[in-house]
């Protein structure tokens, strides 16, 4: 039986900005920019392996239309793609979002992030 909205329960946010542990930044090999957010998800899911809780926050996260993350993104001029998923690994996951960006979104990173930390603030919570 899969889980829906306030079902799930609890009043904390789905990913925190306390649990993203760190900026990493390169230099390519070749003309690119790109942001990714990862991590390394809670065991609370794993009683819900069924109804794949991260499967369905990686749609809504990846969804292109009208009030979705990437047209915010686009609508500002920062970024020209995205992508969001989940691994699994066993006993744990991994959720990760890839944002290509134009020179202004690479200009703009801080915003860019802030702006993907709000859109996750949307998602229903964790069990609780």
């Amino acid at each position: 039986r899969a889980l829906r909205g306030d079902a799930h329960g609890g009043a904390s946010p789905a990913v925190r900005p306390e649990d993203f542990a760190g900026l990493v930044l390169r230099l390519p090999s070749k003309d690119m920019r790109s942001v990714s957010f990862a991590w390394q998800l809670p065991s609370w899911q794993v009683p819900f392996w069924a109804s794949k809780p991260c499967a369905y926050a990686s749609h809504i996260v990846a969804h292109e239309g009208t009030g979705s993350l990437l047209s915010a993104l686009k609508a500002r001029g920062w970024a020209t793609a995205l992508s969001a998923g989940v691994d699994d690994f066993g006993s744990f996951s991994h959720f990760e979002i890839s944002i290509n960006l134009t020179e202004g979104g690479f200009d703009a990173i801080q915003e860019v992030g802030e702006l993907v930390f709000t859109y996750l603030r949307l998602l229903p919570p964790p069990p609780g």
